[in-house]
């Protein structure tokens, strides 16, 4: 080999080798989670719906982690969550994933057959609000984009994916569940890989969906987490739940967040909370209560 062309060999080597170093250090970025430390290190969370002005800013601004409804803040949404973010807090933001309300800005782009149909109408699994299948590309197409919009535009650091557990449901058909299940795979590699550095959290995905969320989610909510269940006839099926979580987590490393909402404030307040945070604390969760559906702050 002449030894001009054995130069230009190396260099040529020594470039690739450079750019692909290059990639993968620019892969290696944007990969890298927001606020990482912080997630690693967190202690306690608060999850509130409702208005917030001064007064919840310095309540809110106590906690690690902060999940709010961005629509709830007010035109000034992106200052209220940018100061608690000052102040060392983690932001979420609420957004729900597979059931709309008619109100919603967005309701009118859903197409009549995106919904879930159950007896020969649109399946209304909780309340006013209709149940919306994932098995739709342009729905979840729809869904990545207003994470984005309705969600993470707004500083928030992640998303609280409430209304997944609606797969979990007792009353959707096993052939419609099993479909749900697949599509709602799909989704979250789809939104996980569009957002890279975002975190994202389910709510009460304790069944079937567990399996499909645990390989993608940072973190899962267990809502209902009520003392009554802990001390009862529950208290077995929270044990046997509660192990099974802790299985999956070993093998993907999320976090779980233990909710409990008292529709009222009961006289023992106080002894009711340390139950649960003894159980809590027991299996590694971390816990909060709240009272008044997600609504009040103490």
């Amino acid at each position: 080999m002449k030894p001009i062309v054995f130069i230009i060999m190396v260099f040529a080597s020594l470039f690739s080798f450079v750019a692909t170093a290059s990639t993968q250090a620019s892969e290696t970025v944007k990969i890298q989670k927001v606020n990482q430390q912080k997630w690693d290190n967190l202690k306690n969370y608060v999850l509130y719906y409702g208005r917030v002005q001064q007064k919840e800013l310095d309540i809110l601004k106590k906690y690690d982690l902060v999940i709010i409804d961005t629509m709830s803040l007010g035109a000034d949404a992106k200052e209220k969550i940018a100061y608690l973010k000052k102040h060392g807090c983690m932001v979420f933001g609420y957004f729900s994933y597979y059931e709309v309300n008619k109100r919603y800005s967005y309701y009118p782009q859903i197409k009549e057959e995106w919904f879930i149909i159950k007896d020969g109408k649109k399946w209304m699994p909780w309340g006013t609000n209709y149940s919306v299948s994932m098995t739709h590309n342009e729905w979840r197409k729809m869904l990545v984009e207003l994470t984005k919009t309705k969600v993470l535009d707004y500083g928030c650091d992640g998303v609280f994916m409430d209304t997944i557990a609606d797969i979990d449901n007792p009353n959707i058909p096993n052939e419609l569940r099993d479909d749900e299940l697949e599509s709602l795979d799909k989704f979250l590699s789809e939104i996980t890989k569009e957002y890279p550095q975002n975190y994202f959290i389910t709510n009460w995905t304790l069944k079937f969906t567990l399996p499909v969320v645990s390989k993608y989610v940072d973190a899962i909510c267990w809502e209902d987490f009520s003392p009554e269940f802990l001390t009862g006839k529950s208290k077995r099926w929270m044990e046997k739940t509660a192990k099974r979580v802790l299985s999956y987590q070993a093998e993907h490393g999320f976090k779980v967040l233990a909710l409990w909402n008292s529709d009222e404030e009961p006289e023992d307040l106080s002894s009711q909370q340390e139950i649960m945070h003894k159980f809590s604390k027991e299996y590694g969760f971390i816990p909060y209560c709240c009272i008044g559906n997600y609504e009040k702050l103490k």
